[in-house]
């Protein structure tokens, strides 16, 4: 293991510096959110990545110049092996880990996340009211997660992210997560817990539904919204790109309020901003459960293991040639996936033209 580690330090040198593994390790999810995969649809007749072919994976990516990863999934701490994982990544080199997590697990269960080499932790949370969180996410938890909130901010070095799917139904209680927010950073040494807003967007299996549907109609909102919404609660004031730790390249991020206690939240509106595609500012290598890759949410995707001629780091020396020739090429490209979930879980459903969305978003207002 020791020549390994001194081999991918030496590769290291012409580390990417904003390149980073955004790697789904698993389609499968304890929680039914009502908004992203309620059936716990996912392509079942394909093999996920085992815990020695996602290591390979990040070897790969490592001596590709990646040493930053996002573990997402489905729910990514469903897997037994997430923290050897985590605890590995960072044995070979990866210097940032990041999580998006329901916040299930008990909090000693992430504190041994966080000494294994975890750097960052987004947790979902789209409501204070315990009695809307279960009705969102079929799940009684909010206590445990409100407790795993609290401690990353105030124990973390890194920000901690709340993120919250704006509706029509949660807009309203924007001024209980402001008074949270500003409540938990009071005890914290500067904003450590920031809000990333995320408009309601069809990018998850329910929306290939009836039911998913009917969701968009009743719930979509548009950035107008919003930010009228916010403005009501506190004033905004627009924060530059890259003032914010760990900013998103779609993401508009903003100071929520006047003084300087006052929290940080991100806006994230695809609907509302035509789906526009982060350009050669999104340096996201995206990996599926199923060990497939791409740099884009609308390329084909590219098969990273198993592969007789190239190497996973060929691969991913490849596709980041792809994505450099596609800023050039495509820079008004989308930012939207016909087979809507795919990268996360499978191919579920029949394609979805993105139009269908736009006309529901126009007529339903």
């Amino acid at each position: 293991m020791s020549t390994f580690i001194c081999f991918l330090q030496e590769d290291n040198n012409t580390t990417s510096a904003h390149w980073h593994l955004r790697f789904s390790i698993t389609p499968i999810c304890n929680y039914k959110c009502l908004y992203c995969n309620p059936n716990g649809e996912y392509d079942k007749s394909r093999k996920i990545i085992s815990f020695d072919e996602a290591r390979l994976i990040l070897q790969g990516a490592l001596y590709a110049g990646i040493n930053r990863v996002h573990w997402t999934g489905g729910e990514p701490t469903v897997r037994n092996d997430f923290i050897e994982l985590v605890s590995y990544a960072k044995s070979i080199g990866f210097k940032d880990q990041i999580i998006t997590t329901n916040g299930w697990r008990s909090l000693s269960y992430y504190e041994n996340a966080i000494s294994s080499g975890l750097s960052r932790i987004n947790v979902s949370l789209d409501t204070l009211d315990k009695n809307r969180y279960k009705e969102i996410t079929g799940k009684n938890n909010f206590a445990s997660v409100i407790r795993v909130v609290e401690y990353c901010a105030n124990k973390m070095s890194a920000i901690t992210k709340i993120n919250a799917v704006a509706m029509k139904s949660t807009l309203k209680e924007l001024e209980e997560l402001y008074l949270f927010l500003k409540a938990i950073n009071s005890k914290c040494d500067g904003n450590r817990l920031v809000l990333k807003l995320i408009s309601l967007s069809p990018n998850n299996p329910v929306f290939q539904s009836h039911e998913g549907l009917e969701l968009f109609r009743k719930e979509n909102v548009s950035d107008k919204e919003i930010f009228e919404a916010l403005r009501r609660v506190q004033p905004l004031t627009r924060l530059k790109t890259g003032e914010v730790e760990g900013d998103n390249p779609n993401c508009r991020y903003y100071k929520w309020g006047l003084s300087e206690q006052d929290p940080i939240i991100g806006v994230l509106a695809m609907p509302s901003w035509n789906y526009q595609c982060g350009n050669d500012r999104c340096k996201k290598l995206r990996v599926t459960p199923y060990g497939e890759a791409a740099v884009c949410i609308q390329n084909g995707l590219t098969r990273l293991l198993h592969d007789p001629n190239n190497t996973v780091k060929d691969v991913i020396l490849s596709l980041k040639d792809q994505r450099e020739k596609l800023d050039i090429e495509q820079p008004a490209r989308f930012h939207f996936r016909s087979q809507i979930g795919e990268m996360r879980f499978g191919k579920t459903g029949s394609p979805t033209n993105v139009d269908l969305f736009n006309n529901i978003a126009i007529n339903f207002k």
